[in-house]
């Protein structure tokens, strides 16, 4: 037959007699020979009550294309359903979207039980970057060869960040650029990159992902539509997993989060004695945030009854007097904050025994501490959670709320590996934001349970890490500035005086300590100034015994809050490029650079942290102007130091072209006892 292409962005279609397939992504070829097994084959991976489709089975029934968007459209061997398949370019970010639809187009119900879309590439060595989080420990990466088996990507149970991540990298050993790939979660996810070998070929890789199908059985009623995960397929313009950054972000700001808005400083209560919530030093803290230049006190764990009852401790806490409380720090000039755990429920709760129908348990092993959560596939179920989480923004005039999960939802027993429970969440968060925009809405995924592009839509900004110690939080910002917008990440600096103990060589009214992880077990002494900038990578937050610390500290932290609410926009809301490659987290030494640029506005923020005892006197670093990333080649920058620099270091004039030939030399402190410093730089156009 004659050879048909079809093309969307750097994707290029072919048909031959077995049927369609990508026959380039990129630099990189697709499947080309026909002595394949038949799972080399096709883009999609099925299995359904009619049996098992891995290949060429379908029917190419339409093609739909127009500029940067193309859309296929398949019939089943028994015309009982249907696929689609609907590829779309960015070509500003050199992204392409894959969203697929499995479409019952029959008389009878269908039974889902795998719906894969694939992509299957041409024979090479190849080699796969993926991440590992664990709690206080997440988005470590690392680079695996893929010469033989499979390698999954899974979610567990709700947990999509618990484990792994939904996003990688695939690269050959011989290839200039790499291909990112970004599954944006519907319900429990996998993500298979398998090694196909056959004769003496070298390996194919397929990639399939979709819905997990470790207990998937979803009943697709006639006219009903069972979708798969969205795909986002990024052309990286290097071989290295970093070099999209800037790229996803410009993506992710145009097209997932919602309209942005002024994003506050905030004071969260945790980390100063956890969930011991004492009313006379919780003031101390409200004045002592306010002098720090807070814009927001919220409230944690220790407030409320039970998990699912979320009404106030009579006999401890606030006594049932919170309401009074969140009128003095209002009086302050403070919004109120709490945080809640909405998707746990005790089975002792009031909402339970009112509405068993509305819940199901998900962990029933202990009889004593079962969990249960909501079953949004019951009529009545959303209203209710719904309305349970605004009655409290409506009773506590709530500013801020911080959502937490620390209990996964459990196995599904609907078949559906969550699709309709997240869909239920998603679409409660949707009316919430509609209906209280004015209330600041935080994803805190306890680190490693749900931080991922599919969360953008819902929530204002996202708690990625318990870990609070500063070293740590940027090389954990490191790794997920790959595959989330770096603004829309809250980050807390959390501190306290070091009271008597003397920590040589600062006196000890000035000296400040942070946790080594996620609590006060273990704690060193801390630079502020570091502590700040590293702080200011996104939604700034801060926590600890803020009332410890002397006049002069809470100053110096204002100082730099209010100029970073000042240019606010620019942090939230820019593009991060990496200047130094992502480190494991237990990398102590060395330099962590970063540009934050804002496009619109032409400004753009150099990050530097170093450790000043490895003997660098300076540090030059190149910016870069490109279409992709950094500054405009063409355009005069005024390059201003602003926090943490020596007093050798002045301000200049340079183009972008100059800045990205020459760079900005930044001198550095150099101590014998090292500690880690951070200096920013301004770059704003003339």
């Amino acid at each position: 037959m004659e050879k048909k292409i079809n093309k969307v962005g750097f994707i290029r279609f072919e048909q031959d007699d077995m049927g369609l397939f990508p026959a380039r992504i990129g630099i990189f070829g697709g499947r080309r020979t026909l002595s394949v097994s038949l799972d080399s084959t096709g883009i999609y991976s099925l299995k359904t009550d009619e049996g098992i489709f891995d290949g060429y089975e379908f029917q190419l029934a339409d093609i739909y294309e127009e500029k940067d968007l193309l859309k296929f459209t398949f019939r089943s061997p028994s015309s009982s359903f249907t696929l689609e398949s609907t590829w779309k370019y960015d070509e500003m970010c050199n992204i392409i979207s894959r969203k697929d639809v499995f479409i019952n187009t029959g008389s009878e119900v269908r039974i889902v039980n795998r719906f894969f879309p694939k992509i299957v590439f041409q024979s090479g060595d190849y080699s796969l970057y993926t991440q590992q989080c664990r709690w206080g420990l997440e988005s470590q990466g690392q680079w695996r060869e893929l010469s033989c088996g499979s390698i999954e990507l899974s979610s567990r149970l709700g947990g999509w960040t618990e484990g792994g991540t939904p996003f990688a990298v695939l690269r050959t050993h011989e290839s200039k650029e790499a291909l990112a790939f970004h599954v944006i979660p519907n319900g429990d996810y996998l993500m298979r990159f398998s090694a196909s070998v056959v004769s003496t070929m070298k390996p194919h890789c397929i990639f399939q992902y979709g819905l997990s199908d470790e207990d998937l059985e979803a009943l697709v009623l006639p006219g009903e539509r069972l979708e798969a995960p969205e795909l986002l397929i990024q052309r990286l313009p290097s071989r290295e997993e970093y070099s999209g950054t800037a790229l996803l972000h410009r993506y992710a700001n145009k097209y997932l989060c919602p309209e942005w808005k002024p994003l506050p400083v905030l004071y969260n209560t945790w980390l100063d004695v956890m969930g011991d919530l004492d009313v006379p030093r919780m003031r101390k803290q409200l004045q002592a945030a306010k002098k720090a230049g807070c814009e927001v006190f919220v409230i944690d764990a220790g407030w409320y009854k039970d998990a699912g009852n979320w009404t106030e401790k009579e006999d401890k806490a606030f006594c049932g007097k919170m309401k009074e409380f969140a009128d003095e720090v209002r009086k302050e000039g403070l919004g109120f904050g709490l945080w809640i755990e909405p998707e746990f429920f005790s089975p002792t709760c009031p909402a339970v025994k009112e509405h068993k129908e509305f819940f199901v348990t998900t962990d029933g092993r202990w009889k004593d501490s079962a969990r249960m959560r909501m079953d949004f596939t019951v009529p009545g179920a959303v209203d209710f959670y719904y309305e349970m989480i605004a009655s409290l923004i409506r009773k506590y005039d709530l500013a801020y709320i911080k959502f937490d999960m620390n209990t996964t939802p459990g196995r599904d027993d609907t078949g559906t590996a969550l699709y309709g429970y997240i869909k239920g969440i998603h679409e409660v968060m949707a009316r919430l934001r509609k209906d209280y925009p004015g209330t600041v809405l935080e994803n805190c995924s306890s680190g490693a349970m749900r931080t991922t592009l599919a969360e953008l839509p819902y929530f204002d900004h996202h708690f990625v890490s318990d870990n609070a110690n500063i070293l740590d939080v940027l090389h954990i910002t490191q790794g997920t500035a790959l595959r989330m917008p770096a603004g829309r990440i809250m980050r807390w600096l959390t501190i306290a005086s070091a009271g008597s103990f003397r920590l040589w060589p600062y006196p000890p009214e000035i000296a400040v300590i942070q946790p080594q992880n996620a609590t006060w077990k273990h704690y060193e002494e801390t630079d502020l100034t570091c502590g700040i900038l590293a702080s200011m990578l996104g939604v700034l937050g801060f926590s600890g015994d803020f009332a410890s610390l002397k006049e002069e500290t809470l100053s110096s932290i204002r100082e730099v809050t209010e100029f970073y609410k000042e240019h606010k926009e620019v942090f939230q809301n820019g593009e991060m490029t990496l200047l130094t490659p992502p480190d494991s987290i237990d990398h102590r030494h060395g330099f962590i650079s970063f540009l934050v640029s804002h496009r619109e506005s032409g400004k753009h923020f150099l990050f530097l942290f170093y450790r000043n005892c490895d003997g660098a006197s300076r540090m030059i670093l190149k910016v870069p102007a490109s279409p992709d990333e950094g500054l405009d080649k063409e355009l005069l920058y005024k390059v201003i130091p602003r926090f943490g620099n020596q007093e050798s270091a002045v301000a200049f004039t340079a183009s972008g072209n100059e800045l990205a030939a020459d760079g900005i030399e930044i001198p550095l402190h150099v101590e014998q006892h090292g500690d880690f410093k951070g200096c920013l730089w301004e770059i704003v156009k003339e």
